[in-house]
């Protein structure tokens, strides 16, 4: 689950970047559920990890970082001027 959680946030950070060109912002409609879904895979990996397995912890840790700023800087760019721009 850690893992999945930490490929959806490089993939929601990618696509978040992409929405911040003039034009493309239509593609935070797809990027903010993935960084969502991503944040609560990656919730599941640091709840349900080994003790014995520290790279997974981390791995889904990064993953939630990844998938919070995007969640955060996806919200602030809706409150400001929406998705369309």
């Amino acid at each position: 689950m850690g893992k999945a959680g930490f490929i959806l946030g490089i993939i929601a950070i990618i696509a978040m970047c992409v929405g911040f060109v003039p034009c493309f912002g239509w593609s935070f409609w797809f990027t903010l559920p993935l960084a969502f879904v991503g944040f609560i895979l990656s919730l599941i990996g640091v709840i349900n990890s080994n003790p014995a397995y520290a790279q997974q912890k981390s791995q889904a840790s990064i993953g939630m970082v990844l998938n919070i700023v995007t969640l955060v800087l996806g919200f602030i760019r809706w409150a400001i001027g929406g998705f369309i721009l």
